[in-house]
C-alpha cells in the first residue's frame, strides 16, 4: 500500500499518511529490505519459487525486459505460501477421512456429523497449525466457525453486498425471471446440508 492508498483508506491527509510509511519503513527495515529484494528478483528477470516449488516468472515486454507490477511481485510471496499452507493441510485433513467440502479464499469448508463438531474444528485448526509450522517454521494460529443443520454463515464484511443481491433476487422473482433457478441446488452461503459444517 502507498502513501495515497493508506492516506485514503484511513481518511488522513497525504502528508500524514506519508509520515506514517516513513515510520514503519523505519520500525520494519528487514521487512522493507525484503520487499526490495523481491522487486529486484522479479526485475532482474528471475523466478520467485515458493517452499514446495510453486513458482512465477514475471511477463516480457515488447522489448523483452521483465513487465510486472510491483505490488504484485511483492505480494506473491506471502500469497502463494498460505495457499500452500492451505494445500498441505487439506491434503492431510483428506487422507486422514474429513470430508472437505471446498476451500473458501483462505478457509476450509468440512463437514461432519453435528456430534463431532468441537473434535473435527480442533483437527482443523491444528492440521493448519501443523501445516504452517512445517511450511514456514512458525506455527500460525486459525479459528473455526461452527455450523449446525440449517445454520447459514454471515461475514459482516459481506453483509452489504447479500443483502443487495437477495433484493435483486426478490425483484426478479417479482417480473417471473428467475423461473428456471432451483432455490434447491443455491440455498445461500454456508448452509449447513446435513451435518456442521465448519469454516476454519
Amino acid at each position: 500500500m502507498g502513501n495515497q492508498a493508506l492516506a485514503r483508506t484511513l481518511e488522513i491527509p497525504a502528508t500524514q499518511a506519508a509520515h506514517l510509511m516513513a515510520i514503519h519503513r523505519n520500525r520494519y527495515r528487514r521487512f522493507w529490505e525484503w520487499v526490495a529484494d523481491i522487486q529486484a528478483t522479479v526485475a532482474a528477470g528471475r523466478t520467485l519459487t515458493t517452499r514446495f516449488g510453486w513458482r512465477w516468472l514475471p511477463g516480457r515486454d515488447g522489448r523483452n525486459r521483465p513487465d510486472f507490477n510491483p505490488r504484485r511481485a511483492q505480494n506473491w510471496p506471502a500469497q502463494a505460501t498460505c495457499a500452500e499452507i492451505l494445500r498441505l493441510a487439506s491434503v492431510r485433513l483428506s487422507l486422514d477421512g474429513v470430508a472437505l467440502c471446498c476451500p473458501v479464499h483462505d478457509a476450509l469448508l468440512v463437514e461432519g456429523p453435528d456430534d463431532d463438531a468441537e473434535d473435527l474444528a480442533a483437527q482443523v485448526k491444528a492440521a493448519w497449525v501443523d501445516a504452517s509450522r512445517d511450511t514456514i517454521g512458525l506455527p500460525l494460529k486459525s479459528d473455526a466457525t461452527i455450523l449446525r443443520p440449517g445454520e447459514r454463515y454471515s461475514d459482516p464484511r459481506g453483509a452489504e453486498i447479500w443483502t443487495s443481491n437477495m433484493a435483486l433476487l426478490e425483484e426478479l422473482e417479482a417480473e417471473g425471471e428467475t423461473s428456471g433457478l432451483n432455490p434447491e441446488l443455491c440455498p445461500g452461503p454456508g448452509v449447513a446440508p446435513s451435518g456442521p459444517t465448519l469454516f476454519a
